[in-house]
């Protein structure tokens, strides 16, 4: 079994070379030859100091690798994405077809009352010209956490005033 440091790609293959930095300080670490990244910490300096004997750190190398990384790293996070894209979508069918269910639920029921509660009883919206001022139903002020919302996503409203916001929900979505 070997004790090499093992780089972060996976690779055992590195070796010892000598890396200058801007303030001209010359330091000894571990390049993997097959990323170019730095393996492990820093080593300890030879007693004769006489850094000439390694190999110069391979920067050429190292940026190679960056841009292979950062590469991977787009198509995972595109890959990602368009995952995610789907699995939104799907939800979001399901919640449509489950929400009725939901609102008939208990657990529903006691965090609307708390809503109600809450402010009062009295209508959030107020809506010139259709709001009757006392709340009987919560509105959901974001579907962000639907089914698993905290109380501040949702505000007390009045059947008409409820009516009218999911409406220009539904509009806006469209």
């Amino acid at each position: 079994m070997s004790t090499d440091p093992v780089c972060g790609c996976g690779s055992a293959r590195g070796e010892v070379r000598g890396r200058r930095f801007a303030d001209g300080r010359w330091m000894l670490q571990r390049q993997c030859l097959d990323c170019g990244q730095p393996i492990g910490e820093f080593l300890k300096q030879p007693e004769d100091r006489n850094l000439s004997r390694w190999q110069a750190w391979d920067e050429a190398l190292q940026a190679a690798g960056e841009r292979k990384r950062e590469e991977q790293w787009g198509l995972r996070h595109r890959q990602w994405e368009l995952d995610g894209a789907a699995e939104r979508e799907a939800a979001a069918q399901w919640k449509l077809a489950d929400l009725t269910a939901y609102y008939a639920t208990p657990e529903w029921r006691e965090k609307s009352f708390a809503v109600l509660v809450r402010d009062g009883r009295l209508c959030q919206a107020r809506l010139a010209g259709i709001c009757t001022k006392m709340a009987t139903q919560a509105h959901h002020k974001s579907y962000r956490h639907l089914y698993h919302e905290p109380l501040f996503e949702l505000v007390a409203v009045c059947r008409p005033c409820h009516e009218e916001l999911t409406r220009l929900d539904r509009e806006a979505r469209t």
